[in-house]
C-alpha cells in the first residue's frame, strides 16, 4: 500500500518522461542541430511571442542532450545572444529568460548558464501545441 501512495506522489524531477512522446511533439515546432541549437518551424517563427522562442530553444537543448550525451542540457546567455541577435535585443532576451525562471520552467544554473526543469518539458510544448493548434 505505502509503495503504491509513494508512486503516485513522488518524482524524480529528472525523471525521462516518454521522451519519444515528447519529441514527436517537439518536431511540430522546431527541430535540434547536432550542436543544441534548436531551428523553429518556419511557420511558426512569426506568431511565437519572444518568451516561447527562448523556451523553446532552451527546451531543444535539453532534449537533444536526453537523447546525445554529448550535448549538454545546459544553455549560456551568449548562445541565446548570438542565436537571436537579429530578432530580439539582449535586454529582452534576459528579460524573458527571467520570465521563463519565474514560470518555474528554466531554472539558473549559475550566472549566465540556465536549463530546461526536465518535469515541465511536456506541459511547455503542449501549452504551444494548443496555443497554435498544431
Amino acid at each position: 500500500m505505502d509503495d503504491e501512495i509513494e508512486k503516485k506522489l513522488f518524482t524524480d524531477e529528472k525523471e525521462e518522461e516518454n521522451i519519444d512522446e515528447i519529441v514527436d511533439k517537439f518536431i511540430k515546432i522546431g527541430k535540434v542541430t547536432f550542436d543544441g541549437k534548436t531551428i523553429l518551424n518556419p511557420e511558426l517563427n512569426k506568431r511565437l511571442n519572444r518568451e516561447e522562442i527562448l523556451g523553446v530553444q532552451i527546451v531543444g537543448k535539453i532534449l537533444a542532450s536526453m537523447i546525445r550525451k554529448e550535448i549538454k542540457p545546459q544553455i549560456t546567455i551568449k548562445e541565446l545572444f548570438e542565436w537571436n541577435k537579429l530578432i530580439i535585443p539582449n535586454d529582452q532576451v534576459m528579460a524573458r529568460v527571467n520570465d521563463l525562471i519565474k514560470k518555474g520552467i528554466i531554472v539558473r544554473m549559475k550566472r549566465g548558464i540556465f536549463q530546461a526543469r526536465p518535469y515541465y518539458i511536456k506541459y511547455f510544448i503542449g501549452g504551444i501545441i494548443e496555443k497554435y493548434k498544431l
